[in-house]
């Protein structure tokens, strides 16, 4: 048996592509992005593909992303936020490795990290009540950042 994968996971802006690249090369192993996968695979941006095609379209992708990043064996892989919330994808990546949260907050709360939180709960790409744990100081009753 190989080494096993590093998963990396947490909220979108944790910094879970960039210490992945970073653990990789000291490692020694391959980096798997599924967000990088998925928009390969469409010919788009994460965005585009919730705007064109909605979330169940890039679900469907990104599933098939997690199970070519596992078939790597022993990469360290970044998973987007929402992966961990389909079982089928927290089955294949606790067979193939260790899984490692990140709980950093998000990017330093800049504007445009809040900009972008914002859109992605208007959208609906994300749910308030499973990510605002994520955030701290959170206004619970509006689930909105602090400004």
């Amino acid at each position: 048996m190989g080494a096993r994968a590093i998963v990396l996971m947490g909220f979108m802006g944790t910094g879970k592509s960039e210490v992945g690249r970073r653990l990789a090369h000291r490692l020694g192993r391959a980096f798997v992005d599924t967000d990088q996968l998925v928009e390969e695979r469409a010919g788009k941006r994460v965005a585009a593909i919730f705007a064109d095609d909605g979330e169940a379209a890039f679900r469907s992708l990104e599933r098939t992303a997690v199970a070519v990043a596992v078939a790597r064996g022993g990469a360290v892989i970044a998973v987007g936020g929402g992966a961990v919330l389909d079982a089928e994808n927290v089955r294949r990546l606790r067979e193939a490795g260790v899984l490692v949260t990140s709980d950093r907050s998000p990017r330093g709360h800049s504007t445009t990290h809040r900009q972008r939180l914002l859109a992605a709960l208007a959208r609906g790409t994300i749910h308030g009540p499973r990510w605002l744990g994520c955030w701290p100081n959170v206004d619970r009753s509006t689930r909105r950042p602090p400004t």
